[in-house]
């Protein structure tokens, strides 16, 4: 059995890393993700979105009165007609690919309002998810995204509540990514009538579990 202690890896000539190089350089918006390509244009819509949500969220908190902002509905339909279209079959990296566009799809979901809009990011979410290859040739990445659309349509606990409560409080900006959803039964519904029957599978197993929402931090640690 290897020696674990901290000199051994001294020994084989290699340096142990120290703690403050295992730290992340970067984090939230500006971390760098290398793997998974972003088109520039699309990005730019999507900050266009998140600006909406931002100014949003700004004004309902300023006055405590639901907002008459709304983001461009021809960027969202751009962010969703891109993201919903499978790649090429020639790609270099399927799952870089899958990653993407599921990912662009699932930040349209957290930051529009409820509404026509957010149903239509949603169904067209489930869509993308649906019979999609990834299932069966990177089932973790496939799950990631499912877990995650799963999660936002379940009912938070009150210590969830207060959770997100307190960290709402520090102001907008400081509001995470996978928040529970406006659109709940939109969700559950359109997973439930899916007719990929492994989507369906996993809205029946978890009508049947009942698993309490978990706050983005809870997800982040479960296994």
């Amino acid at each position: 059995m290897p020696d674990a202690s901290p000199d051994a890896s001294e020994d084989n000539g290699v340096a142990a890393l120290a703690a403050e190089e295992l730290k992340a350089k970067q984090t939230g918006d500006a971390a760098p993700f290398e793997l998974v390509s972003f088109n520039p244009e699309i990005m730019a819509k999507v900050q266009r979105i998140r600006a909406a949500h931002d100014a949003i969220a700004a004004e309902e908190y300023g006055t405590g009165k639901p907002s008459t902002i709304e983001s461009d509905p021809s960027d969202v339909e751009a962010v969703i007609k891109y993201a919903a279209s499978l790649p090429s079959g020639d790609s270099q990296c399927p799952v870089c690919d899958f990653m993407a566009q599921s990912h662009l799809l699932t930040m349209v979901i957290d930051l529009l309002p409820s509404g026509y809009q957010l149903e239509r990011a949603i169904s067209a979410q489930i869509g993308y998810l649906s019979f999609n290859p990834a299932e069966n040739d990177d089932p973790v990445a496939w799950l990631m995204e499912m877990r995650h659309l799963i999660n936002i349509s379940r009912t938070p606990t009150e210590e969830a509540k207060h959770a997100l409560a307190a960290q709402a409080k520090k102001g907008p900006e400081w509001v995470t990514w996978g928040l529970p959803s406006a659109e709940t039964d939109a969700i559950r519904n359109l997973l439930r009538s899916s007719p990929d029957p492994i989507v369906a599978a996993y809205m029946l197993a978890e009508e049947v579990l009942k698993t309490p929402y978990l706050t983005p931090e809870q997800l982040a640690q479960a296994k």
